[in-house]
Formats: structure tokens, sequence, C-alpha cells
């Protein structure tokens, strides 16, 4: 029986796909007081065509353009940043959960790249498909409001991601049908709207983003339409949604010390007390203290592997807002030492800086507002909106590459250092703050045919080293030692997506080179983290996507293709059927 592919389950409206739009393209190229498309989409024959910024973020997701002048949310309100799984075991992207949801994911934006995933009815789905899923989403939402297809944008991107990061974040987009034009950093892109609203200001600027699953410090400066970053520092885990999450360890901890019990945290009752916590944290801005209440939590059995319900079993305390600012203090002040790195890092003073731009809640950020001042004495503080900044700031760059802007440079810098992995030692190959694009170089000797390499990014504000591509280099010239001959190019873009290369230094011509993408890096375990749910053999997954030449995801999506039942692939049974079934293929081909 065929099996059913559709598990994305939109509103009715959404089903209804937006038709084919033909345009003709125009003769006169575009320019100023023409009234004509920029020349950009006539070359391209898609005048009919628009072009957007997109932002994706923790919580919330917006599309905005830029057209006549003016910047335009393109979403009535903002879409879910949620995957719910429902109780069919098929799956909604870019909704609000119903009563017949069952698990909510969020966050995954920030998951892209890791060995995360969450298994459906239909299917495995990594990451970036569930960001493809939504960027789809968006673009129809979006067309419908504008009554014109999306096809290409600018997308925000934290700070913190990687190349092979960014490299999946485009393909997603591709794979939505959206081409992505460029990736703007998500502190950059709050520079950019700051700087188009206010040209007449000129100096240095300090962006403070701290986003619901992000945070970021940049400083840049700004001069003549020219927006130069000079130094980024990245650490996701000083995010908004650390003040939850350390509201929520507190909230167990009184559970567990009240009642007696242990609480199990199973997803679901981690989102209840997430949901309570984020309420109570609203409560506490506006009245000083919270109650929280949440009843019919599970409990762990005595040997701690399953849970037992305990309907009698809840959480009742209230919490001042002292108390709670004594939570969340560690993590705002080693944000502020991050600020006296990026500056630091810059080479500028911090009576220099002219404007400091906090972007996130600035209600969690108001009793520790003096900081700032201390800091920073010389500056203005300005309160950005997390809602539309980032995401004009990528409709203006959108609108830049495609010539409706004009008179602006953004320029920036690679936000995490590269290196050649050498046995263990690790050799810069890229310096955090380089300006991009930029082509890096690294020569090395090669007594054998060939060279491998392993390049790697990352650094102390990232949980886990990326590993970014492997390296091959053929056809080499062969050397003594302390000669080189050959040499890599590390080519990286505006994006901050790597690209390589390689010649022969002698005869300056190029050298073969085959390129794997690096393995994807282990998920730092979260609230929203369901890989418990895995209880195949990983060894012997892997084996039989070694074998079938294909990422261990891809292979879980073939087998239930081919007709396994998810219990069937969890339990391990269709991994061991079709290794059965390769083996006799390969037997009887041998025979």
């Amino acid at each position: 029986m065929k099996q059913k592919q559709t598990i994305i389950c939109f509103e009715t409206e959404e089903q209804i796909e937006n038709p084919r739009y033909t345009t003709k393209p125009k003769l006169s190229a575009g320019g100023p007081g023409s009234e004509a498309p920029p020349p950009y989409l006539v070359a391209t024959g898609q005048t009919g065509h628009a072009v957007v910024g997109l932002d994706i973020g923790t919580r919330f997701s917006r599309i905005a353009t830029y057209e006549q002048q003016h910047l335009k949310l393109l979403t009535d309100a903002p879409i879910p940043s949620l995957v719910c799984r429902l109780q069919s075991g098929n799956l909604t992207v870019g909704m609000q959960p119903t009563s017949d949801t069952v698990t909510i994911i969020q966050d995954f934006r920030n998951l892209v790249g890791t060995d995360w995933y969450i298994e459906a009815e239909c299917g495995f789905y990594s990451a970036d498909m569930l960001t493809e899923l939504l960027i789809k989403r968006l673009a129809r939402i979006a067309a419908g409001n504008l009554d014109r297809p999306i096809s290409k944008a600018v997308i925000t991107v934290p700070a913190t991601f990687t190349s092979a990061q960014r490299k999946l974040l485009k393909a997603a987009g591709l794979a939505a049908e959206v081409e992505v034009l460029q990736l703007i950093n998500e502190p950059t892109a709050v520079a950019f709207y700051h700087c188009y609203q206010n040209r007449e200001f000129e100096g240095k600027l300090l962006v403070y983003h701290q986003g619901a699953g992000t945070f970021a410090v940049s400083v840049m400066e700004y001069h003549s339409g020219l927006l130069e970053v000079k130094s980024t520092i990245g650490n996701d885990r000083l995010c908004s949604n650390s003040f939850t999450g350390r509201l929520v360890s507190w909230m167990i901890d009184q559970f567990n010390h009240d009642s007696g019990y242990k609480l199990f945290k199973s997803p679901n009752t981690i989102l209840r007390m997430m949901a309570a916590a984020e309420q109570a944290i609203s409560d506490l801005h506006t009245a000083g203290q919270a109650n929280i209440k949440v009843t019919n939590l599970d409990i762990e059995s005595k040997d701690g592997s399953t849970s037992t319900s305990k309907t009698h079993a809840y959480l009742m305390t209230n919490i001042k807002f002292k108390e709670y600012k004594s939570l969340i203090e560690p993590v705002v002040m080693e944000s502020f030492q991050l600020v006296d790195q990026v500056l630091e890092n810059a080479g500028i003073n911090a009576n220099q800086i002219d404007q400091v731009l906090v972007s996130g809640d600035a209600r969690a950020l108001l009793p520790f507002w003096n900081h700032f001042f201390e800091r920073l004495p010389a500056a203005t503080i300005n309160p950005c909106s997390p809602a539309t900044y980032p995401v004009f700031g990528a409709a203006l760059q959108a609108a830049l590459i495609n010539n409706s802007v004009r008179d602006f440079v953004v320029w920036d810098i690679m936000n995490e250092p590269v290196f050649v992995d050498e046995g263990g030692e690790l050799k810069q190959v890229i310096a955090r703050g380089t300006p991009i694009p930029i082509t890096a170089y690294r020569k090395c000797e090669s007594p054998d045919p060939t060279v491998n390499m392993h390049v790697v990014q990352g650094s102390d504000n990232v949980p886990v080293i990326a590993s970014l591509a492997e390296l091959t280099v053929s056809n080499c010239p062969p050397t003594t030692a302390g000669e080189t001959k050959v040499e890599v190019q590390f080519i990286a873009s505006a994006d901050g997506i790597i690209d390589y290369r390689a010649r022969h230094i002698g005869l300056d011509s190029q050298l073969p080179l085959s390129i794997i993408d690096g393995q994807p890096v282990e998920a730092v375990n979260g609230w929203s983290d369901t890989r418990g749910s895995r209880k195949f053999d990983e060894a012997r997954l892997n084996r039989l996507a070694r074998i079938m030449n294909m990422p261990p995801l891809t292979v879980l999506n073939v087998l239930r293709a081919r007709g396994y039942v998810i219990e069937h692939i969890k339990n391990g049974r269709a991994i061991e059927d079709m290794l059965r079934k390769l083996k006799k293929e390969r037997i009887k081909n041998n025979a």
C-alpha cells in the first residue's frame, strides 16, 4: 500500500497553492525616478516577484519587504516558530497548539546542524527540514498578503551560527523555493535598520542583542552610509530563555523539596512548567511577586526510569521579585562580561561608544539597566523592538542587494574562528573578527599524492567545536620535508559560509579537491529535546548508512518510505531486515 506522504496539517485556506505567476521581462532597466523595476529583477525575469527580509525567531517569525521606499510587514500577526505533534502522529508547523496537540517543539532553528530530529507518522525530520517547512509557510502567507510570490530573501541568523549551520539554513530556504540572497547576523540587522532611520547619526554603536534563544554583543561604526562591524561575540546560553530556564529549575527544586517526590521531567511536564514560569515572570514585572501553581505532575519511579502518575502531585508556591532577580543575575552579569570583552577585541574604549542598541525584552533587563550607564557612560541607551528591528534590517539588506536601496554598505565579520585540525592540534586559518568576504590560504607539504585536511570552527563561547569539512587534495606534487607546493584556499562569503579550492603553487593550476561535509554536532540537551524516543542501535544505523551511502536520517526516511512502520524502525527490526536484504543482494551479485 502506498504510504501517505503529506504530514503537514495546515489550516483549510493554507491548503490552496498559490498560482504560478508569469512575468514578462521589461526592456528598460530601473533607475532613480524611472518607476521601473530594479535591473536585478529585470535580468532574472522576476519583476512580478517580491524580494523580502525574513526573521526566523525562537518564538515567532516575521517577514517584511521594502517597496516604494517603505518597509512593510507581510504577516498580519507574527507566525509562531513552533512544531506541534498531533495525536494522529502528524505535525503542524508555524501554528499555535490546539487541544489535539501532544508535544510542542520550539527553538528548533538553533538545532540546525546538530544530530537532533523528531519522528512523525510519515518519517523523521531534522531541524533544518522543519525550518524549511516554516519558511515555506511564511512565504505562502506573505505571498497571499502581497498578491505576489516570494522568490528571494535575506534571512537573519544568530551570530553564533557556524559555516555549516549557515549552509544548511540557505539550503532550507532553497528547498522551500525561496532563494536566499544572503544571511545577515541579527545584531547587524538591528543596527542597519537603526542607521537607516537615523541617517544623520555618525559614530560608534554597541548592539546588545538578547533574543529568546540567542545572545550576541557587537561593536560597529557608522559613517556616511558605511556600517562596519568591528567585533562580535555570541553566547546563546545567555539568551532570555535562560531566565525562564533558571526559574523552572527553581520550581523543580521547590516541588522536590515540598512534596517529597522527584519530578519526572517529561517534555510535556517541562513545557507546562515553562508556561507557568513565563506567566510568573510577567507577573513579577507588573506586581513584584508571583503565585505559581502547576497541578497533575508526574513523578519518577523508584529506579528513575519511568513516570508514575500522581493526580495529587502539584506545585504551589510563590516568589518575590528580589528572589527572581538573584536567580537571573549570574546570567546578566556574564553577558556584561562579554560587553567588556567585545570592546577590548574591537580596540575601542567604552567612553567612545556613542549609542547602545538594546534589542530584546528591555523590561526583563530593567533591573540591570544601571550596568549600561556604568560601563558606557557617554552613550545614549536605545531600546529596540525585537518584533521589527531584525526583520526590517533583513528587508533593507534585501533591497540593498537588488538596488532598491542605495548609498549604504554593510560590512560584517567572521563570527567564529576557523581552524585546521592537525592530529588534535588546532591551527587557525581565519581569525574571529576578520572582515568578510575574504579568502585565506594555507600551504601544506605533500610527501604523498594526497593531502587530507579536517576543518573545524568554534570557540569557548559555543557548546561544541563544529566539524565543517573533510578535504582531500589529489594529484599533489611530491615534496621533501619543509617544502610546500600545495595551497588550500578558504573562501569565506559575506554570509559567513566557507568554500574551498586547492592549487599547485609552482604551476598555478587547480588541483582536484573532494569535500565531505562534517558530521552534525551533538545537540545540547534542552527542555524541548525529544531524543529520548530513540530506541534503535545507533551503531547498526550508522553501518546501514555507510552501506547505503546516505546520512542516517535519510536512511530512516527511506525505511519509512519502503513501508516499515515507525515502531519497527525504532526497535531496530527494520534496520536489521534491511541489512539482511542488502547482504543477500551482495551475495547474489557476486555469485
